[in-house]
């Protein structure tokens, strides 16, 4: 089969050999743990500091954008909440790092893990952007569902990918 500008995606990649479509989605793997322990992790890092501080000292860096009562609501539950930070985030990227390991030797069993958890994943933040759309809606705030699509919808396209990649490393 030749390399020309007009044959099309799926043929291309159904000519690629089983070895090489494990190998891509084991980068792909890689790239996207690397990505969610390091955003996860600086993001955790923040909250795990943020717990430790001052309701005080928080009121003095959020400035106006939370009151104090609001502050005194969430500070007793921001450990809490940086351990379900770690635990959707930096684990799973852990487990995507793994299974890239496994995906490059060539073994199966790593993919569908990587592709339960992938889709998974997709599965939460989508159940989470309907959710803030629907509030976005309800109160009228055009701007919110935007930033609702933008922040989430860009993390859920990037899954997509990935589950892709995962199902054609897995067809043959």
């Amino acid at each position: 089969m030749s390399s020309t500008a007009t044959e099309s995606a799926p043929e291309s990649i159904a000519a690629l050999s089983p070895l090489l479509l494990r190998e891509r989605a084991g980068r792909v793997l890689m790239f996207l743990g690397t990505l969610e322990i390091v955003l996860f992790g600086l993001v955790t890092f923040a909250v795990t500091k943020a717990a430790a501080m001052s309701i005080d000292d928080l009121l003095v860096i959020t400035g106006s954008n939370l009151t104090l009562d609001q502050l005194e609501a969430v500070h007793p539950h921001l450990r809490q909440f940086a351990i379900v930070l770690a635990l959707s985030g930096i684990v799973p990227g852990a487990v995507f790092l793994i299974c890239s390991a496994g995906l490059k030797r060539g073994l199966m069993l790593p993919a569908f893990v990587a592709l339960i958890l992938a889709a998974t994943q997709l599965f939460a933040l989508g159940g989470i952007l309907l959710r803030q759309l629907l509030v976005a809606i309800a109160q009228g705030d055009p701007p919110a569902m935007t930033m609702n699509v933008l922040v989430l919808g860009t993390p859920m396209a990037l899954l997509v990918f990935v589950i892709r990649v995962l199902l054609a490393a897995t067809r043959k």
